[in-house]
């Protein structure tokens, strides 16, 4: 059984709980998830199964989406919901405008500090375990990007937006930096991942629907990698490819009309899937390759 199944994850779980619960429910040895929610949040968690595990590296750089409603007036020690008030303030008079505005301050790159109740390691330690025990965490401000920020609705104390950004963002200490710069305490009241890379809430399926054998969306691995170019080879070279060789241009049977030096490719014989690799050379030099020289890198063997 490879592939992929998006799973919308319930509340309370973590990932890590979702596929431990997919590989009994499927008796598979091998599954992972794609981007970690944390346990209070719901929505999209792709579930990569058997030979989809290998690919992970390769389909985990998407932007995310998220619904998220925030809260007002109150700082918690994890920055969201589940954690202990440790500050209470006033909320100053705010109107959409102004909410939008300060939205617009936090598009585009910017730095953010993850929390400490985070799975950063910190010194080979997780900085959620240092936190727990009390002790001071300090963790290094990382770039990210936020494409847009949209306002939904606003009922004080709770706003409620919308999100796209770049894989490794924090919503909570988003959350808690918007609210800083609202003249307020803020803190992520809840938390729903609207889509993950390619993987939409459309193609979610509930864990009750898995146990009762409902299989029909799974995700196929080509139906996963269709982003990378794809490149077909002889079929005496496919040996060659599973152990590993790189692809020399008289291997190659069929390839897109553009793709460019360092791409990842799919490596096909037939209508199967061999490998993942990197391109050697642009599609635009592939009239003056010799038949022996070495074009694709071989990074993942998928037989």
């Amino acid at each position: 059984m490879d592939g992929f199944l998006v799973i919308n994850k319930p509340k309370g779980w973590t990932s890590a709980d979702v596929v431990n619960k997919i590989k009994r429910i499927l008796k598979v040895k091998k599954a992972g998830h794609l981007g970690t929610l944390d346990p209070d949040a719901t929505g999209v968690l792709p579930v990569a199964l058997g030979k989809a595990t290998k690919v992970i590296p390769y389909i985990n750089e998407g932007d995310k989406g998220y619904m998220v409603v925030m809260k007002l007036g109150e700082s918690t020690d994890t920055l969201d919901a589940s954690g202990k008030v440790i500050e209470k303030r006033e909320i100053p008079p705010l109107d959409e405008e102004k909410i939008k505005r300060v939205f617009k301050e936090f598009t585009g790159k910017i730095s953010q500090i993850p929390p400490a109740y985070s799975a950063v390691k910190v010194s080979g330690v997780r900085a959620y375990e240092l936190a727990r025990r009390g002790e001071a965490v300090k963790l290094k401000p990382r770039e990210i990007i936020i494409k847009d920020i949209n306002l939904i609705k606003k009922e004080m104390p709770y706003i409620t937006f919308d999100v796209l950004c770049s894989k490794g963002t924090y919503i909570r200490t988003l959350c808690q930096d918007i609210g800083e710069r609202l003249g307020t305490a803020a803190h992520m009241f809840s938390l729903v991942r609207t889509h993950s890379g390619r993987f939409r809430m459309d193609d979610s399926v509930n864990i009750d629907d898995i146990e009762k054998g409902d299989l029909s969306r799974i995700i196929s691995i080509d139906k996963a990698l269709e982003f990378m170019p794809r490149i077909t080879i002889i079929p005496e070279a496919a040996e060659k490819i599973k152990n590993g060789m790189p692809a020399a241009a008289g291997w190659i049977k069929d390839a897109p009309a553009r793709f460019s030096s360092n791409e990842k490719v799919r490596i096909y014989s037939d209508d199967m899937l061999l490998a993942i690799g990197t391109a050697r050379y642009d599609s635009s030099h592939t009239g003056s390759l010799m038949a022996k020289e070495e074009v694709i890198k071989i990074e993942r063997v998928m037989m």
